[in-house]
């Protein structure tokens, strides 16, 4: 019972707050927005760890999180920024997902979960779903939605996403923040960009300009300079 507690905590927090929000939130803020603002996740899991577990960031951290959002400004270019309530609110609700992820993202190391990453996993995202299910009736999204607008090829990317983005990824997040320090995984938030942006050139033959490869190496960088540091005793 105290794990399938943990374990709905952790599907709060993640998917009900952080995910939800941040879905919600992408109704009125930019998506280069958006992937800026979460660029800074690293940022919070080390101060939270330094916060927290008095685990002090060392300089190779540093150096890794300042190279990733600089590459991530660099790859977003300059989104125009709406002056408006919503986009506001918008921006608040990603800052709150943020905090919502880098707490748990700390605290799932030494909660009580079951030993199997899988069930683990699965359970987390079968109460948060449940959680955002329940907020979509309540929001009166379920009840409008239109089946008739479903095609094969959204079927195909929702049954992709369900079992390479959430199956096994959530899986391997699980996994890795059980092995490794939560800033080490966190800091994938800064290769998502660069894959998004190979596969947009390989699938959608969309073009990579000299900017993009520069900030594609500079986010890298980041990722290198992070996984350098050594765990904390």
């Amino acid at each position: 019972w105290n794990q399938f507690k943990n374990l709905a905590f952790a599907g709060l927090f993640l998917f009900g707050i952080g995910n939800g929000l941040v879905t919600w939130a992408l109704q009125y803020v930019d998506s280069g927005i958006t992937a800026l603002v979460i660029s800074l996740e690293p940022l919070v899991v080390a101060l939270m760890l330094w916060y927290f577990k008095k685990q002090k960031p060392q300089i190779n951290t540093w150096l890794g999180i300042a190279l990733g959002i600089f590459g991530m400004a660099l790859l977003v270019g300059q989104p125009r920024f709406v002056s408006s309530w919503e986009w506001i609110i918008g921006f608040s609700f990603i800052f709150i997902a943020m905090l919502a992820w880098g707490y748990i993202s700390i605290w799932i190391a030494s909660a009580d979960l079951p030993k199997s990453v899988f069930q683990s996993a699965s359970v987390q995202m079968i109460l948060g779903g449940l959680m955002l299910l329940t907020s979509s009736f309540g929001m009166q999204e379920a009840q409008n939605f239109d089946w008739s607008t479903l095609t094969t090829r959204a079927i195909g990317s929702w049954i992709y996403l369900m079992i390479f983005g959430s199956i096994l990824a959530f899986s391997a997040f699980n996994f890795l923040l059980l092995k490794v320090t939560p800033t080490r995984v966190v800091a994938s938030s800064y290769v998502h960009p660069v894959i998004a942006m190979a596969l947009g050139y390989w699938l959608n033959k969309e073009g990579i300009s000299i900017q993009s490869l520069l900030a594609a190496g500079i986010l890298l960088t980041g990722v290198i300079f992070i996984n350098r540091d050594k765990p904390h005793a």
